[in-house]
């Protein structure tokens, strides 16, 4: 998980094998996505709750936009479908090329004959590695590739937002070969659709994907904290796990947010170093504002046109409202 979570974080994040609970999708047209943060909690359908590895390394390439609401784990779908490609030794496109537009705009809109190479190798730099010649342009020719391309919405510019769209469908046509997956929230989408895309919906966790996640992330945590993951250490996990389980129970209120991972993960990380939940839920919506307002935002490199003492303003207030 990255460094977009609560205040009350803490030191230490789990690895994402240890925690993952899988990010459900399903076809659906762009302008019915919800926008909300919080969905209704439906039932496990697998008609209509589906893994997003069901619709790459088929036959015949897929182009793909996972459309959803803040939170509802629209990166973490892409950078664990990223991981998982790189396990599978017999996988009919094995290279990920998981890219997070934000970081690429500028390039784009100023040259968009710029290709998904040019981004790879500008990425790659910052690790000061080098990628053999002409190693990904072969690959992407010759249709080895999944191409995991994060954020269209976070391209802040309505006209530059459909600059990259247009960029990736020149670059959809001309690596036609390869899968190709890009994240949005509905209403960047909308403005800016790539042509030729499949939309596919991320649904709601349910409460059997809550009740895991609540499970992994403590034996993440106190394995952790304890140095090893014995019985007793699992033993403290299971008590503090359903301790968390119980309250969300009985605080219908503060339940409803479960469905949402970002929320979800906000949630545990109070229960797990304040020792307790809020009473009500605008006690929790403090932790949620600062997030959505303005930390995800740094630790995105958004630039942000708020001055501090304005955000922290709507902080205080919004939770009455």
């Amino acid at each position: 998980m990255e460094e977009q979570g609560p205040a009350t974080t803490g030191f230490f994040r789990p690895d994402l094998d240890n925690v993952y609970v899988d990010v459900r999708v399903s076809p659906e047209a762009p302008q019915l996505v919800p926008t909300g943060l919080v969905a209704e909690m439906i039932a496990d359908d697998p008609q209509k709750r589906r893994n997003l590895q069901e619709f790459i390394n088929q036959s015949v390439p897929s182009v793909l936009a996972v459309v959803g609401a803040p939170g509802s784990g629209k990166t973490t779908l892409l950078r664990k479908t990223a991981l998982d490609i790189c396990k599978k030794s017999k996988a009919r496109r094995d290279v990920p090329l998981l890219l997070y537009l934000r970081d690429h705009v500028t390039l784009i809109v100023q040259d968009p004959q710029v290709d998904i190479v040019t981004l790879v190798r500008r990425h790659l730099e910052r690790f000061r590695v080098e990628d053999p010649p002409g190693w990904f342009d072969r690959r992407l020719r010759a249709g080895k590739c999944v191409v995991l391309l994060d954020g269209l919405d976070e391209v802040a510019d309505e006209a530059d937002r459909r600059a990259v769209s247009e960029w990736v469908g020149h670059q959809v046509d001309k690596y036609h070969k390869n899968d190709f997956v890009i994240t949005s929230r509905p209403q960047g989408y909308l403005t800016a659709k790539v042509d030729k895309a499949l939309v596919l919906k991320v649904q709601p966790f349910t409460s059997d994907q809550t009740t895991r996640f609540v499970h992994r992330w403590y034996e993440a945590i106190e394995s952790r904290a304890a140095g090893v993951g014995d019985d007793a250490v699992m033993l403290r996990a299971a008590a503090a796990a359903n301790d968390l389980l119980d309250r969300l129970d009985n605080t219908p209120a503060l339940y409803e947010l479960t469905v949402n991972p970002l929320l979800l993960t906000m949630i545990v990380n109070v229960h797990r170093y304040r020792g307790a939940l809020p009473g009500r839920r605008v006690d929790l919506y403090g932790e949620i504002c600062e997030v959505m307002l303005w930390r995800r935002q740094e630790v995105k490199n958004w630039r942000l046109k708020w001055a501090a003492t304005r955000r922290k303003r709507c902080c205080d207030c919004s939770p009455t409202r």
